[in-house]
């Protein structure tokens, strides 16, 4: 199975599941939403659309300067945060954490207008994730800060330059991807290293784990996805058919089934969703 939607005349960023939905955003000012059949939905923003969650019926996105909510159900923006610079970074948990473009952490809770606490890095910050309370976050100096409550209370090395990360559902492991071309897969409750993936030749941009943690899927800045296989079997590679070979902007895996949508550099592409099985 293959699917192309190029709805979308600009460069989309981001794309996020919920259960057979997908939304995406990016240059174009406004969230789509699909679902197998097709466009079901437009949301209209004023921002470029830096990261989406989408959740049954909500969608948070962080579009300039703002976090927005939506109700999906609705089609319309419910709430809106504003901060003092463009945000580029999200995560979703308890608590929101984003991160803008001077390196500051911002924690918001649903239930406030307005942030409950912050955190300002020394380095530039990369993509971040909540683990339980715990946020990890990527670092443009190579290492891996863990923020909580506030604070950093741990760092180690991982690569040369940090820009993506994830976690194993089952919570056994943490994979990390930077600037050396390689994705590090980490036992999660000693943070030290299994296996390293070096299938790729430039940076990698995005990865993730799909449902079950036995696929990790991982995006290069030359239009290359790698999808390894973390229970020993062999994997394979996808290659974005286009002569400009444009970066991997992101990829998610559908929630319960091996299915994996990405999105590329190239507005041409639009977001592709393919199963990864066929």
């Amino acid at each position: 199975m293959r699917i192309q939607f190029k709805e979308s005349a600009r460069q989309i960023l981001t794309c996020s599941w919920s259960r057979d939905k997908i939304a995406c955003g990016g240059l174009d000012p406004t969230i789509k939403i699909y679902n197998p059949d097709g466009l079901q939905q437009k949301l209209a923003v004023e921002y470029t659309v830096y990261q989406l969650h989408y959740d049954n019926d909500t969608v948070i996105a962080a579009a300039g300067n703002k976090i927005l909510w939506f109700d999906a159900r609705a089609g319309k923006e419910v709430k809106r945060v504003e901060l003092p610079d463009d945000v580029y970074n999200m995560s979703v948990g308890d608590t929101i954490a984003v991160g803008d473009m001077q390196d500051v952490l911002w924690f918001l809770d649903n239930r406030q207008d307005k942030p409950i606490g912050s955190y300002r890095s020394k380095v530039q910050i990369n993509e971040i994730q909540w683990k339980q309370d715990m946020l990890f976050c990527c670092s443009g100096d190579g290492e891996i800060q863990v923020i909580q409550e506030f604070n950093k209370i741990y760092s180690f090395q991982a690569h040369t330059s940090t820009f993506a990360l994830d976690f194993d559902p089952l919570g056994r492991y943490l994979a990390t991807g930077g600037a050396d071309s390689f994705v590090i897969l980490w036992d999660l409750d000693s943070l030290c290293s299994l296996e390293s993936f070096g299938r790729l030749n430039t940076t990698i941009r995005t990865l993730g784990f799909n449902h079950d943690g036995n696929w990790l899927a991982s995006g290069s800045e030359d239009g290359v996805i790698d999808l390894a296989r973390t229970d020993g079997l062999p994997g394979r590679q996808i290659k974005i058919d286009s002569m400009d070979a444009p970066p991997i902007n992101c990829l998610k895996w559908h929630r319960t089934r091996n299915i994996l949508a990405y999105c590329s550099g190239n507005p041409k592409d639009g977001l592709i969703i393919v199963d990864v099985e066929d």
